[in-house]
């Protein structure tokens, strides 16, 4: 289907703005809470794990929170980290070892504005600080009943996630931790997944729909191992889940949107296939521009309005992957899109954005993953903004104060002053910051 029709139902002013007129985006490698690489098997690791649950961002797009590395003793270890512009990455959680540590690496999910970051049986709040959630997640002598977080509602308050012996059975459940004594599970048709069992799981920001898999068949060499998923919903006042697929087609539904609107993922067949549901349309498959037989991409999250689809792609024959986003226009590659629309070329020399896995609700703060210039993965967040750089005191006109603003920023070392976003403060922000006053707006 054309991508104009794909979207007929999405309105378009956002998206117009960021595909067609945008004033600028700026790039933002996240780093953890030392500053430090840590040494792997694979090379070098600073932030993210290379997949869905390494980075995140708030609805509201001001927060992000990643997996951050440190080195140790050992294998290494992870200190989650939550990140603005303003303050940097912060660790929100204590080391802990990636091999034999009982608490789960992974950022499942943010509230609305940041205050609040779920992993996947741990949760830190503004409020409260850190809070090891093991003791709800595994109780002790009922492994029927043990517990992952996936992701939470926009007020942080309610976490979706999956119950059971995986894959024997496992429901999909939503639970306020605070006010309810235990999960209301949503379990799945007999009829419609024979097999039972579900896994990954996401929620509208609403807390009214959910999405993510559902076992649909068995390795016959291994009958208790599943051998895909087929996507899934659970929408309001269902008592089931709802089979997106009926011919069992193996794939994931990895996001819906903030009032349950617009679902998004893939089949994970070969080549993988990434598409759209609504309600109303059922599902569409994205277009991939130039079309290849044997490339593969994902949808791994959506906008508020669905204007803004981000995920990757798999181009075979070439290394890694490409972080890729869908609007208006159809397909786009995030990164030749910020270096001929947004004249990035320089800020992203050496780097290779592999996964953009999240999105704000507005569209406009992309994050994922990549490899940075030194060899080291490490996660990343691009913003899009409608405002003139120049206009440093974001009061609609360009003139000496902006300079002057600049200029007290830039001789204290403010984070505000890393004009470029390179992660430093350095003369290369001065001098970017004096070209586009010269330029003005």
């Amino acid at each position: 289907m054309e991508a104009s029709a794909r979207i007929a139902f999405v309105s378009s002013a956002l998206v117009t703005s960021i595909a067609l007129g945008t004033s600028t985006a700026r790039f933002y490698p996240i780093p953890n809470a030392d500053g430090v690489p840590l040494p792997t098997p694979n090379g070098c690791a600073i932030t993210g794990f290379n997949g869905l649950y390494g980075v995140r961002v708030s609805g509201d797009g001001r927060t992000v929170a990643a997996v951050g590395y440190i080195p140790s003793s050992t294998s290494g270890s992870w200190r989650p980290v939550r990140w603005t512009v303003a303050t940097g990455s912060i660790a929100i959680a204590p080391d802990i070892e990636v091999e034999t540590g009982e608490l789960l690496y992974g950022i499942m999910g943010l509230s609305n504005d940041g205050s609040v970051v779920w992993g996947a049986n741990w949760r830190w709040s503004q409020a409260s600080g850190f809070e090891n959630l093991t003791n709800l997640t595994r109780p002790p002598g009922d492994p029927f009943q043990t517990k992952i977080f996936f992701g939470c509602d926009d007020a942080g308050t309610t976490a979706v996630g999956t119950v059971g012996v995986f894959p024997l059975a496992t429901d999909i459940f939503t639970w306020n931790i605070d006010a309810e004594p235990a999960p209301t599970r949503r379990p799945l048709d007999n009829a419609d997944f024979p097999l039972g069992g579900s896994f990954f799981a996401a929620i509208s920001g609403d807390g009214t729909t959910l999405a993510g898999g559902a076992r649909t068949e068995d390795d016959i060499f291994a009958p208790t191992r599943p051998r895909g998923f087929t996507p899934a919903v659970w929408l309001p006042n269902q008592a089931f889940g709802q089979n997106l697929f009926p011919a069992l087609d193996q794939g994931v539904t990895w996001d819906i949107s903030r009032t349950g609107a617009v679902g998004v993922g893939s089949l994970t067949g070969f080549p993988q296939r990434p598409f759209t549901w609504t309600p109303a349309q059922g599902v569409t498959f994205l277009p991939i521009d130039p079309p290849g037989a044997s490339d593969s991409a994902a949808a791994y999250a959506v906008s508020q309005d669905a204007g803004i689809i981000v995920g990757g792609r798999v181009n075979f024959g070439q290394p890694g992957s490409r972080a890729v986003y869908w609007d208006d226009s159809g397909y786009n590659d995030l990164t030749n899109v910020l270096v001929t629309r947004f004249g990035l070329g320089n800020v992203l020399a050496g780097w290779r954005l592999e996964l953009a896995v999240d999105v704000s609700h507005d569209g406009r703060t992309i994050v994922g993953e990549g490899i940075n210039p030194q060899g080291c993965r490490q996660s990343w967040a691009v913003v899009f903004s409608d405002s003139c750089p120049a206009d440093f005191n974001s009061d609609g006109q360009v003139d000496f104060f902006d300079y002057l603003d600049f200029a007290q920023a830039f001789g204290t070392d403010d984070a505000s002053a890393d004009f470029n976003a390179n992660g430093q403060v350095d003369f290369f922000d001065y001098l970017d910051y004096v070209a586009a006053f010269d330029r003005g707006c």
